[in-house]
């Protein structure tokens, strides 16, 4: 178990009540995270403004994912994606950030390949189709963070599935 998980833990199924205090809902928000009903509540309760609840979004965020940047509810969305990624790489459309060039482009997710599911197929900006492992998935690219229409990306590059 690593450190942030056995913290996550300690405050997630403690029985102390971490919305009653200010400081403590914040560092709980920051380890667990607060779904966006509490998290409006806790708002209200202490008086955070919008810069705030940014603020814990993000450092729940860098917390959990330390590769991942925040993105603000209100950030647009690049021209070629549908909407942001739950930051899963083995979901259908993912854009894979390349971690270096010199080894691979970006690339999309296509399809989750073998009968366990650890395997993707993966389209790369040049149109080269690769499978790879989860692990490798991992290791060559960033967390995701927007995901893109994939029959859009097969039209263009004349995949099929």
């Amino acid at each position: 178990m690593t450190y942030k998980e056995s913290l996550h833990n300690c405050l997630a199924f403690s029985p102390k009540d971490y919305s009653l205090e200010k400081r403590d809902a914040f560092i709980y928000g920051i380890i667990v995270g607060w779904d966006d009903e509490s998290l409006q509540e806790l708002a209200n309760k202490f008086r955070w403004g919008k810069k705030q609840v940014d603020e814990l979004k993000q450092l729940n965020a860098e917390f959990k994912n330390p590769d991942i940047d925040y993105i603000p509810d209100d950030y647009g969305l690049p021209e070629w994606a549908v909407r942001k990624s739950a930051g899963d790489y083995l979901e259908i459309g993912a854009h894979l950030a390349t971690r270096d060039g010199r080894v691979c482009g970006n690339a999309l997710v296509n399809k989750i390949v073998g009968d366990e599911g650890y395997s993707a197929e993966v389209i790369t900006d040049s149109g080269n189709v690769k499978t790879l492992t989860v692990g490798e998935i991992e290791g060559m690219f960033f967390t995701p963070r927007f995901v893109a229409d994939i029959n859009e990306v097969r039209e263009k590059f004349m995949l099929t599935l």
